[in-house]
């Protein structure tokens, strides 16, 4: 991959730089700091990264919409109203303007343990991207600057009957930028669906959005993704690490957005492990 200089920084770039300074983020400080350093080594990515052939970033992205702030008591009452409207879901989490937010959200089974992305960080317990040096540019920059998030952990052997339905929802409908990052542990010979949702972002606004899922021995795990509203920019990265004999499927919906990117990292460790990934986009 390529390095931009300094010298050479955008203004996206340092837009970005800017709200690091400012102390954007919950993971830890030396994580977050290793992370932004492999972004300003690399940059925002150009068709000169290969696996950014067809998208250059650093050209498109001209602008970076101010950080969203945490979500006041009017942002709330919004969501919990639109919330009504939709169908029942025995195990809904609920990240607003990148934060999770557990007043809007079910109670958690005893199957499985949540907590937001700031405590488990506190408790030392932060989501690791499995890339090691080669991280993305713009999975490093979610790591850097990611408001909130959430973790889950399911036990081992346990074998949940309903999806847990992810939902990531803004407050407003004008320019605002939001990183999150979902991390879910499943344990040994654990099986669980998850469902994600990505809407009303509203035409100028940006996202950079991160799941990691660690699957254990003999664990089966199914991870959907549908991405709708009208995003100026949604980023997705899926990280994906397969112990022995784990079984992953993945599928992605995309249906709106002015600027949609989804990028899957997976890594088979483990002997015997499957993984099966797939996709549609409404263009």
């Amino acid at each position: 991959m390529t390095a931009h200089p300094i010298a050479a920084r955008t203004a996206a770039e340092s837009a970005f730089a800017e709200q690091f300074s400012a102390g954007q983020g919950v993971l830890p400080l030396p994580e977050r700091e290793a992370a932004f350093r492999v972004f300003t080594a690399r940059g925002l990515p150009t068709r000169r990264d290969e696996a950014w052939h067809y998208t250059d970033l650093r050209q498109r992205l001209t602008r970076v919409a101010p950080a969203a702030g945490a979500p006041d008591a009017d942002a709330l009452a919004d969501a919990r109203a639109m919330l009504r409207r939709l169908p029942s879901a025995s195990m809904r989490l609920v990240i607003l303007d990148g934060r999770f937010v557990p007043e809007l959200s079910s109670a958690p089974s005893h199957e499985l343990s949540v907590a937001s992305l700031d405590d488990s960080a506190r408790a030392g317990r932060a989501a690791a991207s499995h890339l090691g040096a080669n991280v993305d540019a713009m999975l490093a920059l979610n790591g850097a600057l990611a408001q909130g998030g959430l973790m889950i952990k399911i036990a081992a052997g346990v074998k949940l009957a309903a999806p847990i339905e992810i939902r990531h929802r803004t407050s407003k409908r004008e320019a605002q930028s939001s990183a999150s990052r979902v991390a879910i542990e499943i344990g040994e010979g654990a099986e669980a669906r998850v469902v994600e949702y990505f809407d009303d972002a509203g035409a100028e606004g940006q996202r950079n959005v991160a799941t990691m899922l660690d699957l254990r021995a003999d664990a089966v795990a199914e991870h959907i993704a549908v991405v709708a509203g009208d995003a100026a920019l949604h980023v997705e990265s899926l990280v994906a690490r397969l112990g022995e004999r784990a079984s992953f499927a993945s599928f992605g919906l995309i249906s709106g957005g002015a600027l949609v990117r989804r990028q899957i990292f997976a890594s088979l460790v483990g002997e015997g492990a499957k993984i099966a990934l797939s996709g549609l986009s409404l263009l």
